[in-house]
C-alpha cells in the first residue's frame, strides 16, 4: 500500500533529478555548489536530531522514514550519487544516470507499490515496479543518450535497485545506480 509518506518521498525523488538537471542546464548551480549542499545536509542532518532547525525539521516530518541511518540519508545519498555522476561522466552521460536514478527508482517504487507479481531477489519488490522503472528511466535517459544504450543502462540499473544491495544500510541504490548506468553507457559508447 502506497501511503501519503511515501508518495511525497517518491515524486520527491523523481522531480529532485530533473531539478538539478534543469538548474546545472541553466547555469542556475554548479556542481561545486550542489557539493556544497551536500557537505551542508551532512553536517544538518545529525544537529536535526538534537535541535529543531527551522525548514530542515519541518521537511524531515513531512519525509523523512522514521527508521533511517540518520535524518534525510535517502535526499543525502540522492545527492551523493547525483554528484558522483556529474564528477565521472560527460554531461550527457550524467544527466542519463540521474535521470535513471530519480526517474526509474522513483516510478519503480511508486507502481511497485501496486504491483502484485513479487520478485524473488526482494519480498518488498515488484516486477511490475521494475518494468514501469526501466521504461520510464529509458524514456527519460533517452533526451540524452541514444535509446539502446538508456534502455540498457535502465535494466542494469534496475537490476541494482531490484537486489537491494545495501552494505549496513550505507551503500544503497542511490549511490551505486547512478555510478553503474554512467559505466555502462561509457562501455556502450566505446
Amino acid at each position: 500500500m502506497l501511503t501519503m509518506l511515501e508518495l511525497r518521498r517518491k515524486v520527491f525523488h523523481i522531480f529532485s533529478g530533473i531539478v538539478v538537471i534543469v538548474l546545472l542546464s541553466l547555469n542556475m548551480i554548479t556542481r561545486f555548489e550542489l557539493l556544497i549542499l551536500l557537505i551542508v545536509g551532512l553536517i544538518i542532518s545529525p544537529l536535526s536530531k538534537k535541535y529543531k532547525i527551522p525548514i530542515v525539521s519541518w521537511g524531515l516530518k513531512k519525509m523523512d522514514r522514521k527508521k533511517m541511518f540518520m535524518p534525510g540519508w535517502g535526499a543525502i545519498t540522492a545527492l551523493a550519487g547525483m554528484l558522483i555522476a556529474l564528477y565521472l561522466f560527460s554531461e550527457n552521460i550524467a544527466y542519463a544516470s540521474i535521470l535513471i536514478l530519480s526517474v526509474g527508482d522513483g516510478f519503480a517504487a511508486l507502481i511497485g507499490k501496486m504491483g502484485k507479481m513479487k520478485t524473488r531477489f526482494s519480498k518488498k519488490k515488484t516486477w511490475e515496479g521494475t518494468i514501469s522503472g526501466i521504461i520510464t528511466a529509458t524514456i527519460a535517459a533517452s533526451f540524452f543518450v541514444p535509446l539502446y544504450m538508456a534502455l540498457v543502462a535502465s535494466m542494469v540499473a534496475m537490476y541494482v535497485e531490484l537486489v537491494d544491495f545495501k552494505f549496513k544500510n550505507i551503500i544503497d541504490d542511490n549511490l551505486l545506480m547512478p555510478f553503474i548506468a554512467g559505466v555502462i553507457i561509457s562501455l556502450l559508447m566505446l
